[in-house]
């Protein structure tokens, strides 16, 4: 429809009424929502479409993002443009780059690349596959409305719940436990040889004291 000039509405049949949506007006971006004026008087059928308007084959370069586009023969776009081009009765032709999410941008001389430079050439007749809409896009393209909004979660098996015994154990590793306990015979014997060595009578001359004592301290 950007060949004819037409970008400015797009018909849309709920049956049996059918729409006329204004998508393209200046607060787009600000509202990011189609806006639906009254409703034809007459019928509208896909017979009543001139044919000239109809894409004869239906050229859409796609960027592979899963789910919108998982391979060139699936995902939620995909299925989408097979129905536009069955309903139109028209080929399909389905193209896309080799680089990796090549959405393209607009380089410094003005030239746009990727997918957003096959819709600014007129290499495609509709780019799909989460193309997401910028500054640059919006004034050089036709961009429809979002029909999407995306939101990602991360689903992980639920914890299950260790008994309170293990809860001591399972904090550290056990590289750390043996150093803490490596640690702790150090101190325990050190405290009872230096007891001896000056030879007082104090808690630490029996052994199991210092223990016991060391264990205080670590706690």
């Amino acid at each position: 429809m950007w060949s004819f000039s037409l970008y400015d509405t797009i018909f849309v049949t709920l049956k049996p009424k059918f729409y006329l949506w204004y998508p393209y007006s200046s607060t787009f971006v600000e509202k990011n929502f189609c806006r639906m004026t009254k409703k034809f008087t007459k019928n509208l059928t896909i017979a009543q479409i001139p044919k000239i308007l109809i894409p004869k084959p239906l050229k859409v370069r796609m960027v592979i993002r899963p789910p919108y586009v998982i391979n060139k023969n699936s995902g939620s776009d995909i299925e989408m443009v097979k129905e536009i081009a069955k309903i139109l009765k028209t080929e399909l032709v389905l193209s896309h780059s080799d680089k990796p999410l090549d959405f393209g941008y607009l380089q410094p001389n003005g030239t746009p690349t990727g997918a957003f430079g096959a819709a600014y050439y007129h290499k495609a007749d509709l780019v799909i596959g989460a193309f997401l809409v910028n500054q640059d896009r919006y004034r050089l393209l036709d961009i429809s409305c979002s029909y999407y909004s995306e939101q990602r979660h991360w689903c992980v098996p639920r914890a299950t719940k260790i008994p309170s015994w293990k809860q001591v154990f399972v904090t550290m590793k056990l590289e750390t436990w043996c150093l803490i306990f490596g640690i702790y015979i150090i101190i325990t014997t050190l405290l009872w040889g230096l007891d001896v060595v000056k030879n007082v009578e104090t808690a630490y001359r029996k052994l199991c004291n210092c223990f016991f004592i060391s264990l205080r301290i670590f706690l």
